[in-house]
């Protein structure tokens, strides 16, 4: 799946966290280290097997797991408008 981060999100890094603002309604939020990675991943433009594959590489899981949270994660973001998915 490939996701692009739209105009209306903007971000900052806050130590290990990623802070998101969705300017369209001024909700904050607050990434935690795991989910901050696979933003940093989004916004390189990686695809979700490559984030997958970075993340088993980072962090101390298994893949079914890996895959599954990393899944997850896109689909909180898909949500909440922060990332677009883009048709190629």
């Amino acid at each position: 799946m490939d996701v692009q981060i739209p105009e209306h999100v903007t971000w900052k890094k806050l130590d290990n966290e990623i802070v998101i603002l969705d300017l369209r309604n001024s909700n904050y939020y607050t990434l935690n280290k795991t989910a901050s990675t696979i933003w940093r991943e989004i916004l390189e433009k990686k695809k979700a097997e490559e984030i997958i594959a970075q993340m088993l590489n980072e962090f101390d899981c298994d893949e079914d797991t890996c895959r599954a949270d990393v899944h997850e994660q896109f689909k909180f973001l898909l949500k909440e408008g922060l990332i677009d998915r883009v048709d190629k």
